[in-house]
């Protein structure tokens, strides 16, 4: 019986790990770009001003990037581990919060 973790993913499965890593990247840089510098673009929904953008955009990139990659990786049987995908997964998580926790100046990294 094979670990959990060393289960081979599919293309598909991989879509959805690769897309989803991207836009929580894309969470962690526009949010010090608009408290730092805000942009008119970032405003989509006024009342919730520029975090509207912020979670806007990197949702419409997921959508546009699963649908890419699902048909681009959809046939192939084995496109790395479940151990693989989770890590990068993770890694793309606490680059994205390191990024916004550090641009946000009411939490400052202690160093």
């Amino acid at each position: 019986m094979e670990k959990a973790y060393s289960v081979k993913t599919t293309g598909k499965v991989a879509a959805v790990f690769i897309a989803t890593s991207v836009s929580i990247l894309m969470v962690g840089v526009l949010t010090p770009l608009w408290v730092h510098l805000p942009q008119k673009w970032l405003v989509v929904y006024t009342p919730a001003a520029g975090y509207s953008g912020v979670f806007f955009y990197p949702t419409l990139a997921w959508a546009v990037l699963w649908a890419g990659l699902y048909f681009t990786l959809g046939r192939k049987e084995s496109v790395g581990t479940v151990k693989r995908w989770m890590t990068v997964f993770l890694a793309s998580l606490i680059v994205a919060t390191a990024i916004i926790m550090a641009s946000l100046p009411w939490m400052p990294f202690p160093w």
